[in-house]
Protein backbone atom coordinates (compact mmCIF):
# COMPACT_ATOMS: atom_id res chain seq x y z
CA UNK A 1 0.00 0.00 0.00
CA UNK A 2 1.15 3.52 -1.07
CA UNK A 3 1.32 5.72 2.19
CA UNK A 4 0.98 9.49 1.27
CA UNK A 5 2.51 11.81 3.42
CA UNK A 6 2.36 16.07 2.92
CA UNK A 7 5.25 18.05 4.06
CA UNK A 8 4.86 21.84 3.49
CA UNK A 9 4.01 22.14 -0.04
CA UNK A 10 5.27 18.77 -0.84
CA UNK A 11 4.07 15.12 -1.05
CA UNK A 12 6.14 12.61 -0.32
CA UNK A 13 5.72 8.92 -1.85
CA UNK A 14 6.93 6.82 1.10
CA UNK A 15 7.16 3.45 -0.85
CA UNK A 16 9.75 5.01 -3.31
CA UNK A 17 11.07 8.44 -1.73
CA UNK A 18 10.21 9.91 -5.06
CA UNK A 19 8.42 13.37 -4.55
CA UNK A 20 6.66 15.79 -6.38
CA UNK A 21 5.42 19.16 -6.33
CA UNK A 22 1.48 19.23 -7.13
CA UNK A 23 1.95 22.87 -8.57
CA UNK A 24 4.62 21.90 -10.65
CA UNK A 25 3.88 22.14 -14.84
CA UNK A 26 6.88 19.33 -14.73
CA UNK A 27 5.08 16.83 -12.30
CA UNK A 28 2.56 14.40 -12.67
CA UNK A 29 0.75 15.45 -16.32
CA UNK A 30 -2.95 16.34 -16.52
CA UNK A 31 -5.74 14.08 -16.58
CA UNK A 32 -5.80 12.54 -20.26
CA UNK A 33 -9.87 13.43 -19.99
CA UNK A 34 -9.71 16.68 -18.48
CA UNK A 35 -9.01 18.52 -15.10
CA UNK A 36 -10.74 16.56 -12.54
CA UNK A 37 -8.91 13.72 -11.54
CA UNK A 38 -6.82 14.16 -8.59
CA UNK A 39 -3.08 13.91 -9.67
CA UNK A 40 -2.27 11.69 -6.61
CA UNK A 41 -5.05 9.48 -7.25
CA UNK A 42 -3.86 9.59 -11.02
CA UNK A 43 -0.12 8.26 -10.31
CA UNK A 44 -1.18 6.06 -7.99
CA UNK A 45 -3.97 4.43 -10.45
CA UNK A 46 -1.82 4.40 -13.34
CA UNK A 47 0.85 2.30 -11.04
CA UNK A 48 -1.50 -0.19 -10.15
CA UNK A 49 -2.90 -0.69 -13.71
CA UNK A 50 0.23 -0.81 -15.66
CA UNK A 51 2.92 -1.98 -13.47
CA UNK A 52 5.36 0.31 -14.97
CA UNK A 53 7.27 1.45 -11.69
CA UNK A 54 10.27 3.28 -13.82
CA UNK A 55 7.73 5.23 -15.69
CA UNK A 56 5.62 6.01 -12.57
CA UNK A 57 8.58 7.29 -10.96
CA UNK A 58 9.57 9.18 -13.94
CA UNK A 59 6.05 11.09 -14.44
CA UNK A 60 6.47 11.84 -10.81
CA UNK A 61 9.53 13.53 -10.84
CA UNK A 62 9.60 15.33 -13.72
CA UNK A 63 12.67 16.52 -15.28
CA UNK A 64 14.37 16.05 -11.71
CA UNK A 65 17.30 13.54 -10.88
CA UNK A 66 16.01 9.68 -10.87
CA UNK A 67 17.09 8.48 -7.58
CA UNK A 68 17.24 4.94 -8.57
CA UNK A 69 19.63 6.19 -11.65
CA UNK A 70 21.79 8.55 -10.25
CA UNK A 71 21.56 11.23 -13.23
CA UNK A 72 19.54 13.00 -15.68
CA UNK A 73 16.53 11.00 -17.39
CA UNK A 74 17.68 9.46 -20.56
CA UNK A 75 16.36 10.30 -24.00
CA UNK A 76 14.59 6.66 -23.93
CA UNK A 77 13.09 7.24 -20.34
CA UNK A 78 11.10 10.20 -21.81
CA UNK A 79 10.42 7.80 -24.86
CA UNK A 80 9.18 5.55 -22.46
CA UNK A 81 7.19 8.06 -20.43
CA UNK A 82 5.45 9.54 -23.44
CA UNK A 83 4.11 5.50 -24.30
CA UNK A 84 2.79 4.98 -21.00
CA UNK A 85 0.71 8.20 -21.37
CA UNK A 86 -0.71 7.14 -24.21
CA UNK A 87 -1.30 3.91 -23.08
CA UNK A 88 -3.02 5.39 -19.92
CA UNK A 89 -5.31 7.63 -22.46
CA UNK A 90 -6.13 4.56 -24.02
CA UNK A 91 -7.54 2.51 -21.19
CA UNK A 92 -9.27 5.46 -19.46
CA UNK A 93 -11.05 5.74 -22.76
CA UNK A 94 -12.24 2.22 -23.21
CA UNK A 95 -13.13 2.68 -19.73
CA UNK A 96 -15.47 5.34 -20.25
CA UNK A 97 -16.45 3.55 -23.30
CA UNK A 98 -17.81 0.71 -20.62
CA UNK A 99 -19.15 2.98 -18.32
CA UNK A 100 -21.43 4.26 -20.63
CA UNK A 101 -22.44 0.81 -22.04
CA UNK A 102 -23.38 -0.02 -18.42
CA UNK A 103 -25.34 2.79 -17.90
CA UNK A 104 -27.31 1.94 -20.56
CA UNK A 105 -27.74 -1.78 -19.82
CA UNK A 106 -27.65 -1.15 -15.94
CA UNK A 107 -27.98 -4.99 -14.93
CA UNK A 108 -25.10 -6.11 -17.46
CA UNK A 109 -21.50 -6.54 -15.74
CA UNK A 110 -18.29 -5.07 -16.86
CA UNK A 111 -15.32 -7.43 -17.55
CA UNK A 112 -12.93 -5.29 -16.62
CA UNK A 113 -12.62 -2.57 -13.80
CA UNK A 114 -14.19 0.62 -14.96
CA UNK A 115 -12.92 4.41 -14.03
CA UNK A 116 -14.91 7.15 -11.97
CA UNK A 117 -12.53 9.76 -13.84
CA UNK A 118 -14.68 10.99 -16.33
CA UNK A 119 -14.56 14.32 -19.19
CA UNK A 120 -17.17 17.47 -17.22
CA UNK A 121 -19.28 16.59 -20.61
CA UNK A 122 -19.72 12.96 -19.54
CA UNK A 123 -20.10 13.75 -16.03
CA UNK A 124 -22.78 16.11 -16.23
CA UNK A 125 -24.55 13.58 -19.11
CA UNK A 126 -24.62 10.95 -15.77
CA UNK A 127 -26.24 13.50 -13.83
CA UNK A 128 -29.24 14.46 -16.11
CA UNK A 129 -29.15 10.56 -16.65
CA UNK A 130 -29.70 10.12 -12.82
CA UNK A 131 -32.26 13.26 -12.44
CA UNK A 132 -34.71 11.80 -15.61
CA UNK A 133 -34.45 8.47 -13.42
CA UNK A 134 -34.99 9.65 -10.26
CA UNK A 135 -38.27 12.00 -11.60
CA UNK A 136 -39.52 8.56 -13.07
CA UNK A 137 -40.22 7.29 -9.43
CA UNK A 138 -41.48 9.85 -7.96
CA UNK A 139 -44.94 8.07 -7.57
CA UNK A 140 -42.94 5.01 -5.76
CA UNK A 141 -40.61 2.06 -6.90
CA UNK A 142 -41.42 0.05 -10.01
CA UNK A 143 -44.68 -1.90 -10.58
CA UNK A 144 -44.66 -6.02 -9.51
CA UNK A 145 -46.68 -8.20 -12.02
CA UNK A 146 -48.62 -10.79 -10.13
CA UNK A 147 -49.20 -13.13 -13.33
CA UNK A 148 -46.74 -15.60 -11.54
CA UNK A 149 -45.37 -16.67 -7.95
CA UNK A 150 -43.07 -13.47 -6.80
CA UNK A 151 -40.96 -13.91 -4.04
CA UNK A 152 -40.01 -10.88 -1.44
CA UNK A 153 -36.70 -10.75 0.90
CA UNK A 154 -37.32 -8.80 3.67
CA UNK A 155 -35.39 -7.47 6.59
CA UNK A 156 -36.50 -6.39 10.56
CA UNK A 157 -34.18 -4.99 12.75
CA UNK A 158 -37.09 -2.75 14.91
CA UNK A 159 -35.30 -3.88 18.44
CA UNK A 160 -32.37 -6.13 19.21
CA UNK A 161 -32.73 -9.06 16.27
CA UNK A 162 -31.24 -8.75 13.24
CA UNK A 163 -33.23 -10.81 10.82
CA UNK A 164 -33.73 -11.49 6.84
CA UNK A 165 -36.16 -13.68 4.81
CA UNK A 166 -37.45 -14.75 1.76
CA UNK A 167 -40.95 -16.12 1.65
CA UNK A 168 -43.28 -16.42 -1.93
CA UNK A 169 -46.46 -15.75 -2.76
CA UNK A 170 -47.50 -19.15 -2.06
CA UNK A 171 -46.81 -19.12 1.41
CA UNK A 172 -43.66 -20.70 1.73
CA UNK A 173 -40.45 -20.18 3.50
CA UNK A 174 -37.80 -19.89 1.77
CA UNK A 175 -35.02 -19.06 3.86
CA UNK A 176 -35.34 -17.13 7.39
CA UNK A 177 -32.45 -16.04 9.52
CA UNK A 178 -32.49 -14.74 12.95
CA UNK A 179 -28.91 -12.87 14.68
CA UNK A 180 -29.52 -12.20 18.16
CA UNK A 181 -27.93 -9.91 20.59
CA UNK A 182 -28.31 -11.67 24.18
CA UNK A 183 -24.84 -11.47 24.72
CA UNK A 184 -24.85 -7.59 24.31
CA UNK A 185 -27.89 -7.39 26.18
CA UNK A 186 -26.41 -9.01 29.40
CA UNK A 187 -23.34 -6.99 29.32
CA UNK A 188 -25.51 -3.78 29.19
CA UNK A 189 -28.21 -5.06 31.52
CA UNK A 190 -31.09 -4.47 28.12
CA UNK A 191 -31.10 -3.19 24.65
CA UNK A 192 -28.83 -0.61 24.43
CA UNK A 193 -29.86 1.65 21.44
CA UNK A 194 -26.35 2.68 20.58
CA UNK A 195 -24.49 -0.66 20.79
CA UNK A 196 -27.62 -2.39 19.24
CA UNK A 197 -27.19 -0.26 16.47
CA UNK A 198 -24.05 -1.04 15.83
CA UNK A 199 -24.27 -4.47 16.11
CA UNK A 200 -27.41 -4.46 13.36
CA UNK A 201 -24.67 -2.45 10.90
CA UNK A 202 -22.93 -5.72 10.99
CA UNK A 203 -25.20 -8.29 11.17
CA UNK A 204 -27.27 -7.02 8.73
CA UNK A 205 -25.25 -7.32 5.55
CA UNK A 206 -24.46 -10.52 7.05
CA UNK A 207 -27.97 -11.91 7.45
CA UNK A 208 -29.33 -10.82 3.99
CA UNK A 209 -25.83 -12.85 2.57
CA UNK A 210 -26.86 -16.13 4.25
CA UNK A 211 -30.31 -15.19 3.48
CA UNK A 212 -30.17 -15.44 0.12
CA UNK A 213 -27.67 -18.48 0.45
CA UNK A 214 -29.96 -20.42 2.18
CA UNK A 215 -32.98 -20.12 -0.34
CA UNK A 216 -29.89 -20.39 -3.23
CA UNK A 217 -30.80 -17.17 -4.49
CA UNK A 218 -29.13 -13.58 -5.71
CA UNK A 219 -30.86 -10.87 -4.96
CA UNK A 220 -32.10 -10.06 -8.92
CA UNK A 221 -33.86 -13.16 -8.22
CA UNK A 222 -36.42 -11.73 -5.72
CA UNK A 223 -39.38 -9.80 -6.83
CA UNK A 224 -39.89 -7.05 -4.05
CA UNK A 225 -37.68 -6.15 -1.27
CA UNK A 226 -39.96 -5.52 2.52
CA UNK A 227 -38.93 -3.91 5.84
CA UNK A 228 -40.17 -2.96 8.96
CA UNK A 229 -41.03 1.04 9.05
CA UNK A 230 -41.73 0.89 12.42
CA UNK A 231 -42.41 0.88 15.42
CA UNK A 232 -39.48 0.61 17.27
CA UNK A 233 -35.93 2.39 18.20
CA UNK A 234 -35.51 5.00 15.65
CA UNK A 235 -31.39 3.54 15.11
CA UNK A 236 -32.53 0.01 15.03
CA UNK A 237 -35.46 1.21 12.73
CA UNK A 238 -32.83 3.15 10.27
CA UNK A 239 -30.21 -0.35 9.97
CA UNK A 240 -33.09 -2.53 8.01
CA UNK A 241 -34.58 0.42 6.53
CA UNK A 242 -31.50 1.98 4.89
CA UNK A 243 -30.06 -1.21 3.37
CA UNK A 244 -33.75 -2.55 1.89
CA UNK A 245 -34.19 1.20 0.17
CA UNK A 246 -30.04 0.29 -0.91
CA UNK A 247 -31.10 -2.96 -2.46
CA UNK A 248 -34.16 -1.66 -3.78
CA UNK A 249 -32.80 1.20 -5.77
CA UNK A 250 -29.78 -1.03 -6.54
CA UNK A 251 -32.00 -3.45 -7.79
CA UNK A 252 -34.65 -2.06 -9.45
CA UNK A 253 -36.89 -4.11 -7.44
CA UNK A 254 -40.31 -2.68 -5.90
CA UNK A 255 -40.16 -1.56 -1.80
CA UNK A 256 -42.62 -1.99 0.40
CA UNK A 257 -42.66 -0.91 4.07
CA UNK A 258 -43.96 -2.84 6.75
CA UNK A 259 -45.54 -2.18 10.17
CA UNK A 260 -44.25 -3.94 12.46
CA UNK A 261 -47.29 -5.79 14.74
CA UNK A 262 -49.38 -5.89 11.87
CA UNK A 263 -47.04 -8.51 10.91
CA UNK A 264 -46.85 -10.16 13.68
CA UNK A 265 -50.95 -9.85 13.73
CA UNK A 266 -51.17 -11.58 10.13
CA UNK A 267 -48.65 -14.63 10.91
CA UNK A 268 -51.45 -16.95 11.07
CA UNK A 269 -52.55 -15.97 7.65
CA UNK A 270 -48.73 -17.71 6.42
CA UNK A 271 -48.61 -20.34 8.93
CA UNK A 272 -52.04 -22.20 9.50
CA UNK A 273 -54.05 -24.56 7.02
CA UNK A 274 -57.08 -23.12 7.95
CA UNK A 275 -56.13 -19.55 9.07
CA UNK A 276 -58.53 -17.24 10.74
CA UNK A 277 -60.70 -15.02 8.71
CA UNK A 278 -61.93 -11.32 9.28
CA UNK A 279 -62.93 -9.60 11.55
CA UNK A 280 -60.26 -11.62 14.55
CA UNK A 281 -58.83 -10.61 17.50
CA UNK A 282 -55.17 -10.59 17.78
CA UNK A 283 -53.01 -10.19 21.77
CA UNK A 284 -49.70 -8.41 20.99
CA UNK A 285 -47.25 -9.36 24.01
CA UNK A 286 -44.12 -8.57 23.61
CA UNK A 287 -41.37 -6.44 25.01
CA UNK A 288 -42.78 -3.49 23.01
CA UNK A 289 -46.35 -3.77 22.88
CA UNK A 290 -48.80 -5.77 24.95
CA UNK A 291 -52.46 -4.67 23.01
CA UNK A 292 -55.62 -6.64 22.62
CA UNK A 293 -56.47 -5.69 18.85
CA UNK A 294 -59.35 -6.06 16.74
CA UNK A 295 -58.40 -6.62 13.26
CA UNK A 296 -61.16 -5.58 10.83
CA UNK A 297 -59.08 -6.27 7.39
CA UNK A 298 -56.12 -6.16 5.85
CA UNK A 299 -55.23 -2.51 6.66
CA UNK A 300 -57.86 -2.34 9.20
CA UNK A 301 -57.57 -2.10 13.03
CA UNK A 302 -58.94 -0.84 16.35
CA UNK A 303 -56.89 -1.04 19.62
CA UNK A 304 -59.64 -2.35 22.12
CA UNK A 305 -57.31 -2.89 25.61
CA UNK A 306 -53.86 -1.56 26.16
CA UNK A 307 -51.06 -1.34 29.07
CA UNK A 308 -50.93 1.42 31.13
CA UNK A 309 -47.49 1.12 32.17
CA UNK A 310 -44.84 -1.08 30.80
CA UNK A 311 -45.15 -3.93 28.23
CA UNK A 312 -45.61 -7.95 29.69
CA UNK A 313 -42.58 -8.85 27.96
CA UNK A 314 -40.57 -5.62 29.69
CA UNK A 315 -41.79 -6.91 32.88
CA UNK A 316 -40.40 -10.42 32.35
CA UNK A 317 -37.26 -9.28 31.68
CA UNK A 318 -37.13 -7.01 34.86
CA UNK A 319 -37.97 -9.56 37.11
CA UNK A 320 -35.79 -12.17 35.21
CA UNK A 321 -32.41 -9.63 35.98
CA UNK A 322 -33.85 -8.86 39.60
CA UNK A 323 -33.83 -12.76 40.48
CA UNK A 324 -30.09 -12.83 38.78
CA UNK A 325 -30.89 -15.53 36.24
CA UNK A 326 -28.57 -16.95 34.34
CA UNK A 327 -28.08 -15.72 30.75
CA UNK A 328 -28.13 -16.97 27.67
CA UNK A 329 -26.46 -16.31 24.48
CA UNK A 330 -29.88 -18.31 22.40
CA UNK A 331 -32.83 -17.22 24.54
CA UNK A 332 -34.46 -13.86 26.02
CA UNK A 333 -33.92 -12.89 30.00
CA UNK A 334 -38.44 -13.64 29.90
CA UNK A 335 -37.77 -16.86 28.02
CA UNK A 336 -35.27 -18.25 30.85
CA UNK A 337 -38.04 -16.86 33.47
CA UNK A 338 -40.37 -19.56 32.06
CA UNK A 339 -37.68 -22.22 31.95
CA UNK A 340 -37.42 -21.18 35.96
CA UNK A 341 -41.02 -21.42 36.40
CA UNK A 342 -41.62 -24.82 35.13
CA UNK A 343 -38.93 -26.49 37.68
CA UNK A 344 -40.04 -28.32 40.57
CA UNK A 345 -39.47 -26.06 43.77
CA UNK A 346 -36.98 -26.46 46.09
CA UNK A 347 -36.89 -26.35 50.12
CA UNK A 348 -38.44 -24.41 51.89
CA UNK A 349 -41.08 -23.72 49.16
CA UNK A 350 -41.71 -27.13 48.20
CA UNK A 351 -43.98 -27.88 51.95
CA UNK A 352 -44.30 -23.94 52.19
CA UNK A 353 -45.02 -22.11 49.16
CA UNK A 354 -45.28 -17.73 48.99
CA UNK A 355 -48.69 -16.56 48.82
CA UNK A 356 -49.84 -15.75 45.24
CA UNK A 357 -49.23 -12.57 43.91
CA UNK A 358 -52.23 -9.97 43.60
CA UNK A 359 -53.11 -9.65 39.87
CA UNK A 360 -53.70 -6.68 38.95
CA UNK A 361 -57.10 -5.21 38.30
CA UNK A 362 -59.27 -7.85 39.44
CA UNK A 363 -61.58 -6.26 41.90
CA UNK A 364 -65.03 -6.74 40.98
CA UNK A 365 -65.42 -3.03 40.65
CA UNK A 366 -63.31 -2.60 38.38
CA UNK A 367 -62.75 -5.91 36.65
CA UNK A 368 -64.86 -4.82 33.43
CA UNK A 369 -64.92 -1.14 33.52
CA UNK A 370 -61.02 -1.05 33.26
CA UNK A 371 -59.80 -2.32 29.70
CA UNK A 372 -56.00 -2.54 30.54
CA UNK A 373 -53.18 -4.09 31.11
CA UNK A 374 -50.64 -3.36 33.88
CA UNK A 375 -47.50 -5.15 34.64
CA UNK A 376 -45.09 -2.68 36.88
CA UNK A 377 -46.88 -3.70 40.08
CA UNK A 378 -46.65 -6.99 39.64
CA UNK A 379 -42.55 -6.47 39.09
CA UNK A 380 -42.45 -4.13 42.36
CA UNK A 381 -43.77 -6.82 44.16
CA UNK A 382 -41.09 -9.41 43.42
CA UNK A 383 -38.83 -7.14 44.48
CA UNK A 384 -40.68 -7.23 47.78
CA UNK A 385 -40.93 -10.30 48.35
CA UNK A 386 -36.97 -10.97 48.01
CA UNK A 387 -35.44 -7.47 48.92
CA UNK A 388 -34.11 -8.56 52.30
CA UNK A 389 -32.87 -11.85 51.28
CA UNK A 390 -29.99 -13.77 49.55
CA UNK A 391 -31.34 -14.98 46.16
CA UNK A 392 -29.98 -18.37 45.68
CA UNK A 393 -31.64 -21.22 43.46
CA UNK A 394 -34.95 -21.78 45.80
CA UNK A 395 -35.57 -18.05 45.46
CA UNK A 396 -35.25 -17.64 41.91
CA UNK A 397 -37.48 -21.00 41.02
CA UNK A 398 -40.10 -19.30 43.28
CA UNK A 399 -39.68 -15.85 42.13
CA UNK A 400 -40.39 -16.46 38.56
CA UNK A 401 -43.12 -19.22 39.28
CA UNK A 402 -45.17 -16.45 41.24
CA UNK A 403 -44.25 -13.59 38.91
CA UNK A 404 -45.43 -15.83 35.54
CA UNK A 405 -48.83 -16.78 36.85
CA UNK A 406 -49.81 -13.54 38.03
CA UNK A 407 -48.70 -11.97 35.13
CA UNK A 408 -50.58 -14.76 32.87
CA UNK A 409 -54.07 -14.90 34.74
CA UNK A 410 -54.16 -10.94 33.96
CA UNK A 411 -52.97 -11.10 30.37
CA UNK A 412 -56.34 -14.35 30.02
CA UNK A 413 -58.25 -12.00 32.57
CA UNK A 414 -58.21 -9.13 30.88
CA UNK A 415 -58.70 -10.20 27.03
CA UNK A 416 -61.74 -11.98 28.37
CA UNK A 417 -63.68 -9.13 29.79
CA UNK A 418 -62.60 -7.66 26.53
CA UNK A 419 -64.38 -9.87 24.28
CA UNK A 420 -67.41 -9.91 26.83
CA UNK A 421 -67.46 -5.78 26.02
CA UNK A 422 -67.36 -6.00 22.48
CA UNK A 423 -70.60 -8.67 22.80
CA UNK A 424 -72.17 -6.39 24.57
CA UNK A 425 -71.42 -3.59 22.43
CA UNK A 426 -73.47 -5.25 19.45
CA UNK A 427 -70.06 -7.13 17.87
CA UNK A 428 -70.83 -10.38 16.63
CA UNK A 429 -69.02 -13.26 14.19
CA UNK A 430 -65.88 -12.85 15.82
CA UNK A 431 -63.45 -15.45 13.68
CA UNK A 432 -60.77 -16.30 16.13
CA UNK A 433 -58.02 -14.96 18.56
CA UNK A 434 -54.56 -14.74 17.51
CA UNK A 435 -51.85 -14.92 20.11
CA UNK A 436 -48.42 -13.21 19.23
CA UNK A 437 -45.23 -11.47 19.70
CA UNK A 438 -42.55 -13.20 21.99
CA UNK A 439 -44.78 -14.00 25.32
CA UNK A 440 -47.03 -15.52 23.17
CA UNK A 441 -44.74 -18.52 23.19
CA UNK A 442 -45.25 -18.93 26.39
CA UNK A 443 -46.50 -22.56 27.15
CA UNK A 444 -48.53 -21.46 30.16
CA UNK A 445 -49.97 -18.36 28.50
CA UNK A 446 -51.42 -20.64 25.43
CA UNK A 447 -53.00 -23.37 27.71
CA UNK A 448 -54.61 -20.72 29.94
CA UNK A 449 -55.74 -18.24 26.76
CA UNK A 450 -56.80 -21.93 25.22
CA UNK A 451 -59.28 -22.73 28.56
CA UNK A 452 -60.59 -19.53 28.93
CA UNK A 453 -61.70 -19.31 25.08
CA UNK A 454 -63.23 -23.28 25.91
CA UNK A 455 -64.74 -21.65 28.72
CA UNK A 456 -65.97 -18.20 27.51
CA UNK A 457 -67.89 -20.67 24.80
CA UNK A 458 -70.30 -22.04 27.34
CA UNK A 459 -70.92 -18.70 28.90
CA UNK A 460 -70.83 -15.72 26.46
CA UNK A 461 -74.09 -13.84 25.42
CA UNK A 462 -73.46 -15.22 22.40
CA UNK A 463 -72.42 -18.66 23.13
CA UNK A 464 -70.30 -18.66 20.05
CA UNK A 465 -66.69 -20.60 19.92
CA UNK A 466 -63.85 -18.25 19.13
CA UNK A 467 -60.55 -20.73 18.17
CA UNK A 468 -57.22 -20.05 19.78
CA UNK A 469 -54.52 -19.45 16.69
CA UNK A 470 -50.57 -19.38 17.70
CA UNK A 471 -47.45 -18.83 15.30
CA UNK A 472 -44.85 -21.29 15.38
CA UNK A 473 -42.73 -20.56 18.54
CA UNK A 474 -39.62 -19.21 16.30
CA UNK A 475 -42.37 -16.87 14.29
CA UNK A 476 -43.67 -15.43 17.47
CA UNK A 477 -39.75 -13.28 18.56
CA UNK A 478 -39.25 -11.16 15.72
CA UNK A 479 -38.25 -12.37 12.44
CA UNK A 480 -38.41 -11.25 9.01
CA UNK A 481 -40.63 -13.69 7.86
CA UNK A 482 -43.59 -12.30 9.26
CA UNK A 483 -42.96 -8.91 7.57
CA UNK A 484 -42.29 -10.78 4.05
CA UNK A 485 -46.04 -12.24 4.32
CA UNK A 486 -47.35 -8.71 5.58
CA UNK A 487 -45.75 -7.32 2.37
CA UNK A 488 -47.15 -10.13 0.07
CA UNK A 489 -50.33 -9.56 2.10
CA UNK A 490 -49.96 -5.84 0.82
CA UNK A 491 -49.46 -6.70 -2.89
CA UNK A 492 -52.24 -8.78 -3.45
CA UNK A 493 -54.50 -6.37 -2.43
CA UNK A 494 -53.33 -3.60 -4.74
CA UNK A 495 -50.07 -1.92 -3.23
CA UNK A 496 -47.33 -1.18 -5.69
CA UNK A 497 -43.83 -0.12 -4.90
CA UNK A 498 -43.43 2.67 -2.53
CA UNK A 499 -41.56 5.92 -2.52
CA UNK A 500 -37.77 5.87 -0.99
CA UNK A 501 -38.47 8.93 1.05
CA UNK A 502 -40.95 7.42 3.20
CA UNK A 503 -39.43 8.07 7.14
CA UNK A 504 -39.26 5.49 9.34
CA UNK A 505 -41.58 5.70 11.80
CA UNK A 506 -40.82 4.75 15.95
CA UNK A 507 -44.26 5.53 17.22
CA UNK A 508 -47.00 4.40 14.79
CA UNK A 509 -50.01 3.72 16.22
CA UNK A 510 -51.98 0.60 14.46
CA UNK A 511 -55.20 2.41 14.29
CA UNK A 512 -52.87 4.97 12.12
CA UNK A 513 -51.85 2.53 9.67
CA UNK A 514 -49.96 3.74 6.11
CA UNK A 515 -51.49 6.86 6.67
CA UNK A 516 -48.48 9.03 4.55
CA UNK A 517 -47.63 6.68 1.43
CA UNK A 518 -49.70 8.26 -0.40
CA UNK A 519 -47.86 9.22 -4.15
CA UNK A 520 -46.29 12.89 -4.29
CA UNK A 521 -47.31 14.11 -7.40
CA UNK A 522 -44.70 17.07 -7.56
CA UNK A 523 -41.52 15.20 -5.03
CA UNK A 524 -39.10 17.75 -5.90
CA UNK A 525 -35.80 15.23 -7.38
CA UNK A 526 -33.33 14.60 -4.60
CA UNK A 527 -29.14 15.58 -5.84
Amino acid sequence: MNHIRHHGSHTTMAHSGARYRPHDPHCSPRHPLGSIGDQRSYSQDVRCRLGRSSACTAVSRGGEESEANGGPLEETGRRETGSFIEQTRQILRRSDRQRRQSLASPWKESSSAVSFSNTHRSISQYVRLFSTSASSHESGTPALSLDKTFRVLALESSADDSCAAIVDSDRRILSNIVIKQHELNAKWGGIYPLEAQHAHEANIPRAIRLSLDEARMMVDDVDAIAYTRGPGMRSCLAACATSAKSLAAAHNKPLIGIHHMQAHALTPLLTEQNPPQYPFLTLLASGGHTQLVLVKSLNEYKIVCDTLDMQVGRAFDKVARFLFLTPSSTDSPGAILSRYAALPTLPPYDTDPLPALTVPLSASHVQRARLNYTFSGLVSSVNRLFENQEIGESQKREGSRLFQIAAVEHLVAKTRDAIWSLEEGGLTGLNGLVISGGVGANSLLRQRMKEMLNDYGRTSPSKAEIKAHYPPPALCTDNAVMIANAAILRIKDGQQGERYDLPIRPKWSLEDLYDDDKPKLDAPIST
